[in-house]
């Protein structure tokens, strides 16, 4: 694997945050910046004191991820997280919120709508996609011949199935129906098949996605996760539950995060 480069910061030590990484530049907490040797990665040790900073030394070993099932992204990074989380041993929360609800409030777009008019630049997105399928063996993906579909529904069950303490088993039964099976989103009839092949009451859990609560529990959701910061699919929090949390956004940040959780 080639060396990273070492760069020279490009704002001053005792602004950059202390699990952050600049391209190899490691900063510890009396402010000087050190390059790892040969310009590697630093030292694990060297994360630990670089994380030891106002008590953050010993950082949560959880990661939460904001979820929806509309976006490829949510597919692309679940099976890598997964890994991810095993090796570290860390816990991970799914919260689900609408996309949709998301773009409206922050502004946001799909990405193929927002850089629509700029050359280049989805065919670039495409390419890098398609480096992340290869780099981590995803040969089932297939794009969901219904993209961008409606999740709102999906993602009530999934609010269901997370009060019950289930909801990485729905996603993980949900997702290569979606993703790699191309499940026909608007038909009532496949839904319910594919819920109860996830091991779920369809009915019941159909039944409670259209309740009051469950629907402001959606929207809260979404605007929590708003109000923290997030923007689009996937975002990720590395950090106790109720406590300070890094976010990261995009599934090309995971070697950052598996990087955060071994400080833990």
């Amino acid at each position: 694997m080639p060396r990273r480069r070492a760069i020279a910061p490009l704002i001053a030590p005792n602004q950059l945050r202390w699990s952050v990484w600049l391209d190899g530049l490691v900063v510890l907490p009396s402010g000087a910046p050190v390059l790892p040797s040969g310009g590697r990665r630093a030292s694990q040790e060297q994360r630990r004191q670089s994380g030891a900073h106002k008590g953050r030394m010993h950082v949560a070993n959880r990661v939460e991820l904001i979820f929806d099932f509309v976006s490829p992204n949510a597919y692309l990074i679940w099976w890598p997280l997964r890994d991810i989380v095993r090796r570290t041993g860390a816990q991970l929360d799914v919260t689900p919120v609408f996309l949709g609800g998301m773009h409206k409030l922050t502004g946001n777009a799909p990405p193929m709508i927002r850089d629509a008019e700029v050359k280049g630049k989805n065919e670039y997105a495409m390419l890098e996609m398609q480096r992340f399928i290869a780099r981590h063996n995803l040969t089932k993906y297939k794009m969901h011949p219904q993209f961008p579909f409606n999740s709102i529904t999906l993602q009530r069950m999934a609010l269901a199935a997370e009060q019950d303490g289930r909801v990485i088993q729905f996603v993980e039964g949900m997702l290569p129906a979606i993703w790699e099976e191309g499940l026909d989103i608007t038909d009532p009839a496949a839904l319910g098949a594919a819920v109860a092949a996830a091991g779920f009451d369809a009915k019941d859990l159909f039944e409670r996605s259209q309740s009051d609560a469950v629907k402001q529990g959606l929207m809260a959701s979404t605007q929590n996760a708003v109000d923290r910061g997030a923007f689009g699919i996937p975002t990720m929090y590395v950090g106790p539950k109720d406590g300070e949390n890094e976010m990261f956004f995009g599934k090309e940040r995971l070697a950052q995060i598996e990087e955060l959780l071994e400080v833990a």
